[in-house]
Parts: C-alpha cells; structure tokens; sequence
C-alpha cells in the first residue's frame, strides 16, 4: 500500500535491509487461483499455466436446469460471474496491541491448519501426459489404454456385484425377458453366413467396444485420457491425513477446512502494529505513544485524532480493498466473545459510568444485526471451549458495551458501520508520518459492513508458553 515502515535501525532487524529500517505491517492471503481460474495470485506465471492445465483437464459442466435462467442460486450470482472476484472475504487480525500475544499466535496456527489441510486434500494429483506407464505385469500401455482398462475392470466388478444383489431377484420377469431376446439374438448371428456379412458384424462389434470405452472413460473421476497417480504422492496422502487423524482432524474436519479455503479468500494480519509487538508495549512506538484501537474514524469528533498510526491505515487499506463480510479481532486483558455494540453513542442515555463487566453489564443500544450477531458469537464461545482453570466455564457473550467497555474510535464498530452510519464517520487529516490523504476515509455503500467480533482471549496478555496448548483436538471443544 506504499506506507512507510515504523520503528529505527533495532526494530525488527530480521526484515529485508532493502526495505530499510524499522517494522512493516506484513499480512498474507489464502486463497485458491487455480480453482477460481483468474485474478490475484491466479495472475501469477506459476498458477496461470497451473490452472489452464486444470481447466483443460475438468469436464465441460453440465446446461442450466429449473427456471433459474442460468444463475447460481446459492451465492447469487450469475452463472458467467468471475468466481475469483466473487468470492467471500474474511479478515483475521491477530493484535492490535503490541503487548496481546494471544492472537498473533491464533491466527497463524489457524492459517497452519487450513494450508495443510487444503495441501493434504489435494492429494494424490494426478497427473497427465503421453508417457507410459508400467503395470504390474511389467507390460508397457499407453495411459489412455491402463485408464480404460481399470475403468473397465471396475465396471465389471460393479456388473457381477450387482448381479448378485437381492433385489434383482425379484426382477425375474425382466431378466427372463432379457434372456429370451439374448437367445433369439445369438440364434440371428449364427444364421449368418456370409463372409462379408461376419466382417461388418466384426466392424460394428469393434466401434461398439470404442464406444463403450468411451463412455466408461467419461465416467471415470477426472475425464482425461491419460492420467495416473504417482506412487510418492500415494505415500504422502496416507502420511499426512494420518498425521491429521492424530491431531483430531479426522477425514470429515480435513475436507470442510479444504473446502474453507478454496471458497474464501481469508486474508490474515498476524500484528497490524508490528513496531509495538516487536517492542512488546501496547502502542504503536514507545509507552504513551498511539493507540491503534482508538485510531479509527467512527464515534470521533476532531477529524484530526484518527489515522495518525500506521497499523489504523493498515487495516483501512485492507478495508478498502475488500469487502469482507466476517472478521475477528483478538485482544487480551479479559475473556469475552463481544458485539455491536460498542461505540459510546450507543450506549442508553441512562446508562451508568461504570466500566463493564459480565457481572456489572452496561446497557446498550440493539444494533441491526444483533441476533445474527449473537448467534455466531455463541458459536465462537463454543468452539472456544471450557477453561478449566476457571472453573470450566466458557467465553462470556454480550455487547462490547455490556462485556467490555465503550471506546471512541475502535475498529469493530468502524468496520461494521462506516459505509451506512456515515453521520458517526469523520474524514481524518491526521498529520504524523507525513499525513494522510482525507478522501481514504470517505467511504462508499460497498465496503465496511463487516461482522467484526471482538475476542478477548485471555487474562493474560503474555500467557506463559505452556499455557497456550498445542494443536491437537483444535476443533474439539
């Protein structure tokens, strides 16, 4: 996004010296070119010449059905839509404050599990070409030959299995049909004498074959003459689908998180405000400096106190960007799984000053969404599970003004209602780091409705190491 880096010559020494000194705010991208074609990092060489080869490979689909005129009912769009462009986005940001360490480390081992997951899925790959291969009896075919063969050889066994099957017992008339037209059929045949009469029976016999072939081919998982699938990538499937198995990620888990990641485009920020990670204090810079969850223009009045951190204009870039539909922020200092609200002008006129609390709730205002809202945070405290040292209870749900406490500025109601609640939304002119431009915080009706839950994972912001568990039983509560 062409912003500058924060920090000086002993703030993040690991990053490439030909970006100069100081911390930069890195974050990375999930997402799947090769299966939704194009655009983004399907543009690279790698994944275009990856996709066309896939494309080529992949069975024409099959004609509209129903009186939907062509349209894909479920995500809403026509059937011609670019499917990269339309797929849904979702936001991790790990810390906003550098002194949390809970949600950088969340965030990555998620995206950890989703890439192997999605990897393991996708094997074995078959692959194409006209070499050929070597079976078991050490005889050379051509592979659209050894496909056919199998494909044969399978369909056979399904024809004797079903053969046998009790239900055709009670088809005894038809069989005995069939036999009766088998009998007079190969009586026909035999009548037949004549040389040339035998040559063209051979004939049509030989194109029915091709044809048979044909069709079973078409059958087969991939329609493509010549595939197989290399030994190595057989091995390798079994060792990391029972490496996942281990963990608690059995073969239902592995395909739902695979499919997570070929239908979403799940961007992550392990610490928007790198500088105050590195450092370890919550600000961006020294203590006292910025507070990047204040940085936001939402609930503010002066145009000039928001936008003045680098991590805020990170994730406004991003914001601009995208157009995410859910997110997740993680914080530390307290356990909660909060939403809207939480700006103080959403608070009840009559609402005490009091700081928060599941014991002391605030009241607030509903926001639009609340039950949806509610619901999936139920979800969330549930996948979160039962802390065991405090006395197996789970995450609290409520608003961020009943659990938490109101803040002027914070990104969850910023993300959530910038683009409609625009009498609430100021044009920033902050004036550190050299400025930024004001029409960057002027926002239209396509971004910035995101539901942007708040988790506040732990009482601890640095939890020792041996307290923040492995990665196994993830998904199991």
């Amino acid at each position: 996004f062409g912003l500058p880096a924060v920090g000086g010559p002993k703030d993040c020494p690991f990053e490439p010296p030909e970006l100069g000194d100081g911390c930069h705010n890195w974050y990375l991208v999930i997402e799947d070119g090769i299966y939704n074609g194009r655009g983004g990092l399907a543009g690279d060489a790698s994944f275009a010449s990856e996709a066309a080869a896939a494309k080529a490979e992949e069975s024409p689909p099959p004609p509209a059905q129903g009186g939907d005129g062509g349209r894909d009912i479920e995500n809403g769009i026509g059937s011609d839509a670019d499917p990269y462009s339309a797929l849904p986005e979702v936001i991790l940001s790990g810390a906003l404050h550098g002194d949390e360490r809970v949600g950088p480390t969340a965030v990555l081992e998620t995206a950890a599990i989703l890439l192997e997951s999605a990897y393991c899925e996708g094997l074995p790959r078959m692959v194409s070409g006209d070499a050929s291969i070597r079976t078991n009896s050490g005889v050379e075919h051509d592979n659209e030959d050894e496909t056919i063969r199998r494909v044969e050889k399978k369909h056979t066994g399904h024809e004797f299995k079903h053969k046998n099957m009790p239900s055709i017992k009670h088809k005894s008339h038809q069989v005995r049909r069939r036999h009766k037209r088998l009998v007079l059929e190969r009586r026909r045949r035999r009548q037949v004498t004549n040389i040339s009469s035998r040559r063209i029976e051979r004939d049509y016999i030989e194109k029915r074959k091709q044809q048979r072939r044909q069709e079973l081919l078409a059958q087969s998982p991939r329609s493509t003459a010549a595939t197989y699938y290399p030994s190595e990538q057989l091995d390798e499937a079994r060792l990391c689908r029972s490496s996942l198995t281990s963990r608690g990620i059995p073969g239902s888990e592995r395909r739902w998180l695979a499919r997570l990641v070929s239908t979403r485009r799940i961007v992550i920020v392990p610490s928007a405000n790198s500088v105050g990670y590195f450092r370890g204090v919550r600000d961006e810079g020294d203590i006292g400096g910025l507070d990047p969850n204040r940085d936001f223009p939402y609930d503010l009045s002066d145009p000039s106190m928001c936008m003045r951190t680098m991590a805020g204009r990170t994730m406004n870039e991003l914001f601009r960007q995208h157009f995410f539909q859910m997110g997740i922020t993680f914080h530390g200092g307290m356990e909660a799984v909060a939403y809207e609200w939480g700006a103080p002008s959403y608070q009840l006129p009559d609402a005490p000053k009091k700081a928060a609390s599941e014991l002391n709730p605030v009241p607030s205002f509903v926001a639009p969404d609340s039950v949806s809202q509610k619901q999936i945070s139920h979800i969330y405290s549930s996948f979160g599970g039962k802390f065991i040292k405090n006395g197996g209870d789970q995450y609290p749900v409520g608003t961020m003004n009943e659990l938490v406490y109101p803040v002027e500025g914070g990104m969850e109601d910023w993300s959530y209602a910038a683009s409609w609640d625009t009498d609430r939304v100021v044009q920033c002119t902050p004036t550190t780091y050299g400025g930024y431009p004001p029409e960057k915080t002027r926002y239209g009706p396509g971004n910035l409705r995101t539901f942007n839950a708040l988790v506040e994972t732990s009482n601890e912001k640095t939890p020792r190491d041996a307290d923040l568990g492995t990665d196994e039983d993830l998904l199991t509560p």
